[in-house]
């Protein structure tokens, strides 16, 4: 049990430095996505933010969609 416990705890840090190495790097052509679904608001924003930029195939339907 401590053992998967380590192995999540590593994986999630190393989650962290891949995102915060994208966002130096990459800045504003990076997306960055957390787990839990996002609020409607702001999916509708994101989503035509999609859409002005031409990458309509992107589905905002869930996290699961997104990923």
């Amino acid at each position: 049990m401590e053992s998967k416990q380590l192995v999540e705890e590593y994986m999630l840090m190393a989650n962290i430095l891949v995102a915060e190495c994208l966002f130096k790097f990459c800045k504003d052509k990076a997306i960055l996505r957390a787990h839990s679904d996002i609020k409607d608001t702001k999916k509708a924003e994101l989503d035509n933010f999609f859409k002005a930029v031409g990458m309509d195939q992107v589905n905002l339907t869930d996290a699961l969609s997104l990923s």
